[in-house]
């Protein structure tokens, strides 16, 4: 999402566990950069906090510029909301606020297999509580986070594509 919180700016979608991301709409005639993509990917997996801001002075995190908002589903039903900011131009500083959620997992067809009702569940009412707890530990905090980190949450779709071939652009206006 755009920093307001409302303009979707793009969707990267995991078909099934086990497979890749990929963009829910890809514009016609590009491909994803595969690099780029797993890069955002996995933006979470080395999170390296460096600091909590904020907490023995609040007016430290005034003036924060957030860029976006990044939503990270999970099968499971839970979801991360992550808000990378920077405090700037002359400090450069990075953050990252963590919120937590639950949103019930659509219904798939191995639910009816194994009788979990499609988030309605005992296992769903669970996850839904351990999310509420996660928020409750992770969403009071600012974090500081470095500048190769902050970096990696891109919010232009363009930047997760491959560049269009010269010699197809050539060809196209010949």
């Amino acid at each position: 999402f755009g920093a307001d919180g409302k303009e979707v700016l793009y969707v990267l979608e995991r078909p099934e566990k086990g497979k890749g991301l990929v963009p829910a709409d890809l514009p016609e005639g590009r491909r994803v950069d595969q690099t780029a993509l797993n890069r955002l990917a996995g933006v979470l997996s080395p999170l390296r906090i460096e600091d909590v801001a904020g907490a023995a002075d609040p007016g430290q995190l005034e003036g924060l510029d957030v860029q976006a908002r990044f939503d990270y589903h999970l099968f499971d039903g839970t979801v991360y909301r992550l808000f990378p900011a920077r405090k700037g131009p002359k400090e450069e500083r990075f953050y990252l606020k963590i919120q937590v959620d639950y949103e019930p997992p659509p219904k798939r067809e191995e639910d009816s297999k194994t009788g979990d009702k499609g988030g309605q569940g005992k296992a769903a009412r669970e996850q839904a509580l351990g999310s509420k707890d996660l928020h409750g530990r992770l969403s009071p905090w600012t974090y500081v986070i470095p500048k190769w980190q902050y970096e990696a949450f891109s919010t232009e779709l363009e930047k997760l594509l491959e560049k269009p071939d010269e010699k197809e652009d050539k060809k196209g206006s010949s």
